[in-house]
C-alpha cells in the first residue's frame, strides 16, 4: 500500500481550492497546461518533418470573421496552419487549416475532422494534435482538397465529459462558426477519439438535440456507454473511477465510503449526495442515475435514433478489462447497435485495458480507429477510400509482452467468458464481480486463503443480456491477506472446466490483497493502492478471462 500521510476530511482534489459544477469546468475558456517555448517548437519542428509541410502557429488573435478578413491567415498557403485556442460559446477550439484552404470560400467547401478531449494545448501538444496535423497535411496533397481539423475541449479539461446538453450547443456553434468563416462543412464532418475523447465523437455524432450539423463516420474506443451505472461502479474494481470522483467532484476522498458532498462548498443543490451522485450530477446535470441511464447517455434510444437518423457510419472498440471504461456497458452496447443493424463494425479487445489497437493506414502505423476515419474521409476528398466498411464484430486478444493484438475466433462459436474483479480491497468494502459471456454459460468463483480454504463463493448464470453483475462483500473484520481467485465455467452444452489462474490481462495470478482497514488516501494514491500489474500499452483493472 502507498505511504501517505493523513488525509483531512473533503480535501480539496485541485491544489487552489476550485471546484467542478455542471455547466462550470477547469479550462473552458483557458488552458490550463503552460507549454515552453522551446518544447513548442520542438513540437512543431517535429510535426512539420512527420507532415512534409511548414507548420504555422496562430493566436486566436490572427483570425476573427469572414466580415473582417483574412487577418494573419493566407490562402493557399502550402502550409498548415494552426489557429489556436478560439474562445467560441465557452468553449475552446483550435483550426487546423490544410495547405489548400483559401479564405472566403462557402460554407460546405472542406470537411470537417474532428476530435473533442481534455485541455487545449494539452490535445494539441501532447494527445491528438500530432496525428491531426498529420491528417490535415495529407488531406490537402496529391489532388486532394484539404479538410479542417478542429480539436475542441468540450467546455471544459479535466471534470468534464462533454455530455451535457450544454456541450451540445458549444459543439454546434463551433462547427458554424468553422463553416460561416473558414468555409467548412457542417454535414460533412468525421470525429474519433478515445476514452473521453470517444465518448465526445459518438455522442456529437448521435446529436440528440438535433442540432443543425451531420456526422457522416464516427470511431470511438474505450467509451462509457452507462453513465448512471458506470456511476455506481466506483470501486476497485475499477480503479480508475476512484481517480474520476475527485476530478468531478474536486474532492480528494470522494472515493472513499461514506464520503458525502460537504455543506462547506455552498451548493445545496450537491450538499449531502454520494459520491456516484455527485459525479453524474457534474456531469450530466441529473442526480437520479436511472434518469441519467434512461435519457443522458449513449445507449439510449435518443441516441441511437440520432445515428440511425443522420445515416452515421462507426467503427467502434469494445476494451476488455478496462481500469475505467465498463467493459459490460460497451458490449451491451455494441451488441445492441449489431441488433438494431446500424451500420458498425465492432472489434472487441480482450484484456486490452484502457488501450487501443493500431494498423497501417495512409500516415504509416496509427490507432486503428484514426486510420478508419481517414478512410471515411478519403471519399470526402475525392479520393477512393482504402477500406471498405464492413459491419459485424471481430475479436482481438492483447499479447502484454508483444505490445500489440492478435485475431481471435472462438472454436466452439460461443462468446468468450471473462470475468473483472477487484486485485485490492479492506475489510467492510463492497466492489463489483462483472462477468460476461455467452448466454447459458455457467459460472462459479471462489476466493481462497492461504492454506487453501474457501472464504467466499458467488455462482450464476451469464443471461441474455451476456452480462452478470454480482457483488463482493468483505464483512468488517475480515482477515487481511492475500486470497487467490478460483474460477470454473460450463458453456452450454460442454462440461465444467477451470481457468488458468494466470489468465490474467498480465500473466500474474489472480490473487485480491486484502487490507484491515480501508487506506487514508489521496485519490491519486488511491489509483496506485487498487491498480493492478498492468501491460504497458494498457490501464489494466483485474480478472480472468477465457482465453
Amino acid at each position: 500500500m502507498p505511504e501517505s500521510g493523513p488525509l483531512p476530511p473533503n480535501a480539496f482534489f485541485y491544489l487552489d481550492g476550485r471546484l467542478p459544477d455542471f455547466g462550470g469546468y477547469f479550462a473552458d475558456i483557458h488552458t490550463d497546461r503552460a507549454i515552453d517555448d522551446e518544447v513548442a517548437a520542438e513540437f512543431f519542428t517535429s510535426a512539420s518533418d512527420a507532415c512534409g509541410l511548414p507548420i504555422d502557429f496562430f493566436r486566436p488573435d490572427a483570425f476573427e470573421s469572414r466580415d473582417r478578413g483574412p487577418g494573419r491567415l493566407r490562402s493557399a498557403s502550402g502550409t498548415v496552419q494552426v489557429l489556436s485556442a478560439n474562445i467560441i460559446a465557452g468553449s475552446l477550439a483550435t483550426f487546423i487549416l490544410p495547405p489548400t484552404w483559401r479564405f472566403g470560400q462557402p460554407p460546405g467547401t472542406y470537411p470537417l475532422v474532428f476530435n473533442g478531449f481534455y485541455d487545449i494545448h494539452q490535445n494539441l501538444f501532447e494527445l491528438e494534435g500530432r496525428r491531426w496535423l498529420e491528417a490535415i497535411a495529407w488531406s490537402g496533397k496529391e489532388d486532394r482538397g484539404g479538410a479542417i481539423g478542429i480539436l475542441w475541449n468540450g467546455g471544459g479539461a479535466i471534470g468534464s465529459r462533454s455530455i451535457g446538453r450544454h456541450a451540445f450547443a458549444q459543439f454546434h456553434a463551433v462547427i458554424q462558426y468553422a463553416a460561416a468563416h473558414l468555409g467548412g462543412d457542417a454535414h460533412r464532418i468525421v470525429t474519433s477519439g478515445i476514452s473521453r475523447g470517444g465518448l465526445t465523437a459518438l455522442a456529437m455524432a448521435a446529436n440528440p438535440y438535433e442540432y443543425d450539423y451531420t456526422v457522416r463516420f464516427s470511431a470511438p474506443s474505450a467509451i462509457p456507454t452507462r453513465l448512471g451505472a458506470h456511476s455506481r461502479m466506483m470501486s476497485t474494481t475499477y480503479p480508475g473511477l476512484l481517480h474520476a470522483a475527485a476530478w468531478s467532484t474536486g474532492y480528494a476522498d470522494a472515493w472513499r465510503r461514506g464520503w458525502t458532498y460537504p455543506a462547506s462548498a455552498g451548493r445545496p443543490h450537491l450538499t449531502g449526495i454520494d459520491a456516484a451522485r455527485a459525479h453524474a450530477y457534474i456531469l450530466t446535470g441529473s442526480t437520479n442515475l436511472d434518469d441519467v441511464d434512461r435519457a443522458l447517455s449513449p445507449h439510449t434510444d435518443r441516441f441511437i435514433q440520432g445515428l440511425q437518423q443522420a445515416g452515421t457510419q462507426l467503427y467502434l472498440e469494445v476494451t476488455g478489462h478496462d481500469n475505467i471504461c465498463i467493459y459490460s456497458h460497451q458490449l451491451e452496447f455494441a451488441l445492441r447497435l449489431l441488433r438494431d443493424k446500424l451500420p458498425v463494425h465492432v472489434d472487441i479487445l480482450l484484456r486490452a485495458g484502457h488501450a487501443e489497437r493500431f494498423d497501417e493506414g495512409v500516415l504509416g502505423r496509427q490507432p486503428v480507429r484514426f486510420n478508419r476515419m481517414l478512410d471515411a474521409l478519403g471519399p470526402m476528398l475525392g479520393t477512393e477510400p482504402l477500406h471498405s466498411h464492413r459491419p459485424g464484430m471481430e475479436i482481438y486478444v492483447a499479447r502484454p509482452r508483444e505490445q500489440d493484438f492478435v485475431p481471435f475466433t472462438p472454436a466452439d462459436g460461443a462468446f468468450p467468458f471473462t470475468m473483472e474483479v477487484p486485485y485490492s480491497l479492506a475489510a467492510g468494502m463492497r466492489a463489483p464481480a462483472v462477468f460476461c459471456g455467452h448466454p447459458g454459460t455457467k459460472f462459479d468463483l471462489r476466493l481462497r486463503d492461504a492454506q487453501g480454504r474457501e472464504t467466499l463463493h458467488l455462482h450464476d448464470e451469464i443471461p441474455a443480456s451476456h452480462t452478470r453483475l454480482l457483488t463482493l462483500e468483505l464483512p468488517e473484520g475480515f482477515p487481511a491477506g492475500t486470497y487467490t481467485y478460483s474460477l470454473r465455467i460450463r458453456k452450454p452444452g460442454q462440461e465444467w472446466r477451470t481457468i488458468p489462474e494466470t489468465r490474467t490481462p498480465t500473466g500474474d495470478p489472480a490473487v485480491v490483497h486484502v487490507e484491515a482497514h480501508e487506506p487514508n488516501l489521496h485519490a491519486a494514491r488511491a489509483l496506485e493502492w487498487a491498480t493492478a500489474p498492468r501491460w504497458e500499452n494498457g490501464q489494466t483493472n483485474w480478472g480472468l478471462s477465457e482465453v
